[in-house]
């Protein structure tokens, strides 16, 4: 499997996880892995238990970058895709190209035409700031919001 393809099968369990929320992450992936058969891969494993437990850190971050729009009325599948890239960007530093370009296909894929532009002009708008993002959560580690979630903003081997 290669990065895209796990990319993809995350997105799809970030996405189940919007509707499934009783579940933990954990759960989620065995039991995807069972029903999908796909291999065990650490950065769909890690990744969908970052995103769970950092949600609402990067539901912050989307919020902020979406033009006005409140994380809770974007739909669930931009809302998926958004999640994904953001955490790639910012606690993966997978470059920010890439991470866009992948998320720009997803949606493609699995999205309203109408939600393409949209993802491309939040994550571009994140990828702008992404240094400045990283130094704000390493700044504010101490804070509540950010200590509860442990946002590592380094990048980890995969």
């Amino acid at each position: 499997m290669n990065k895209k393809e796990a990319r993809e099968i995350l997105f799809t369990l970030v996405y189940e996880y919007e509707f499934n929320r009783e579940k933990d992450a954990l759960e989620i992936y065995e039991d995807a892995r069972t029903e999908r058969e796909f291999e065990n891969y650490r950065y769909i494993k890690k990744g969908l238990s970052d995103i769970v437990s950092k949600r609402g850190v990067l539901s912050d971050i989307i919020e902020k970058y979406s033009d006005g729009w409140k994380v809770s009325r974007i739909a669930p599948v931009t809302r998926a895709v958004l999640l994904v890239a953001t955490y790639d960007m910012i606690c993966k530093s997978t470059s920010c190209g890439i991470a866009i370009n992948e998320a720009v296909e997803i949606a493609k894929k699995y999205d309203d035409p109408a939600a393409v532009p949209f993802v491309n002009g939040i994550l571009n708008s994140i990828a702008k700031d992404t240094a400045t993002i990283k130094e704000n959560l390493t700044a504010d580690s101490d804070t509540e919001n950010i200590s509860d979630t442990n946002i590592d903003v380094t990048a980890d081997e995969e």
